[in-house]
């Protein structure tokens, strides 16, 4: 019994390090996705969460699949929604070029009310990131399972991981307890 009784100790110990902390706090902006986590910051290693979004930044600039590039941005949302503040700023103003939806003039090339947007999956997938609208969570929740579009939609919606044919989620965004 005493046994058992360490080992419950030990592993709430463990659970108290900075890592796992941050592991919570990503797994409760990933739940939560649309709050920023004001309050809760104290939750978060801001310093691994920048190098987190730094080498996904670095793997985004060379990845050459879209669909992999869209997750690869939701996984950068996730993170630069949990860090907040410049790095939510920075990911926000990097968004609209990177999926290629800035005409040259500096415009965007979508309406967010459109609903027309959903009838092309990828489109869909990229329209959600930029807008976040609650109607296209749906629509993404609706895409055929099994197919390359709903395993991004589920990274989208903060219910998966990076695809493994994506690379998986990096070094840095890994953390485990």
């Amino acid at each position: 019994m005493e046994k058992a009784i360490d080992a419950i100790v030990q592993r709430l110990l463990g659970l108290l390090s900075r890592r796992c902390v941050t592991a919570l706090g990503l797994w409760w902006t990933r739940y939560r996705r649309r709050s920023v986590l004001n309050k809760r910051s104290h939750f978060l290693d801001r310093k691994l969460l920048e190098s987190c979004f730094r080498e996904l930044k670095t793997r985004l600039s060379q990845e050459e699949d879209e669909l992999c590039r869209v997750a690869l941005l939701g996984w950068m949302d996730f993170v630069a929604r949990a860090h907040g503040g410049e790095l939510y700023r920075q990911f926000r103003e990097l968004l609209p070029g990177v999926l290629g939806l800035r005409r040259p003039n500096g415009s965007i090339l979508i309406n967010c009310r459109e609903k027309l947007i959903c009838n092309e999956p990828l489109l869909c997938l990229k329209a959600y990131l930029f807008c976040k609208k609650r109607w296209m969570e749906e629509k993404l929740r609706s895409l055929a399972a099994g197919t390359p579009y709903a395993e991004v939609a589920r990274v989208l919606l903060g219910e998966g991981d990076i695809p493994e044919e994506c690379g998986g989620r990096s070094e840095n965004c890994a953390i485990k307890c």
